[in-house]
């Protein structure tokens, strides 16, 4: 591996732990950074905010001065107050999306119809960032810069989600360790909701 794509994991991290730490970190980084280029003053929409991937977008959009709003289920709400965001909204109720002011953008995690209802809360000129599939009527939506994001290796910012994590300022939640010979039933784990990372050991 060159050299250049390697960085130092902090003391206090756990290596095993660390391992659920690249891909989510720099795929949610990007998510806001780049597709939605989120910015102090601004207000970005985060969906599947108690995800991964949504946990790690919360994070950066919000260490560069947004205002974050974290969508999760109805269900979630009280949990996605440990987030730390500023606002809370149920992209699973109508009501609640219906009554929610527009955004500069939206990094979505979460694609389907949820997708398709928070592309049209972003303001004319917004920035709309995806990670799964893109909402059949996005071609209706000009006015909008639309991009899916590809994480790319990013050593310096991974390093400082390792920091942050070491310092309790990032949560990732680690659901299970499993031996790599149990690899079927961690699938079956994740496809069922086992809510964190399941991390499968050597």
């Amino acid at each position: 591996m060159p050299g250049k794509l390697v960085t130092h994991l902090p003391d206090d991290v756990d290596p095993i732990d660390a391992a659920a730490l690249p891909l989510v970190s720099m795929t949610g980084d990007q998510l806001v950074r780049v597709a939605t280029q989120a910015m102090a003053g601004q207000t970005i929409l985060v969906s599947g905010a108690l995800g991964s991937v949504g946990r790690a977008a919360v994070h950066s959009a919000m260490k560069l001065g947004a205002t974050v709003i974290a969508g999760v289920r109805g269900r979630q709400i009280a949990e996605a107050d440990s987030l730390g965001a500023s606002a809370t909204v149920a992209i699973d109720d109508e009501d609640a999306l219906a009554a929610l002011s527009q955004v500069d953008g939206v990094a979505d995690t979460v694609g389907g119809d949820t997708a398709a209802r928070l592309l049209r809360k972003v303001k004319a000129g917004g920035r709309f960032g995806y990670t799964s599939v893109l909402p059949e009527d996005a071609a209706k939506h000009a006015l909008i810069e639309i991009s899916r994001v590809f994480a790319q290796p990013d050593p310096a910012k991974l390093r400082e989600f390792a920091d942050d994590l070491r310092d309790g300022k990032f949560v990732l939640p680690i659901n299970r360790r499993m031996p790599l010979s149990e690899a079927r039933a961690a699938h079956e784990l994740l496809e069922n909701g086992g809510g964190g990372k399941v991390v499968l050991t050597i």
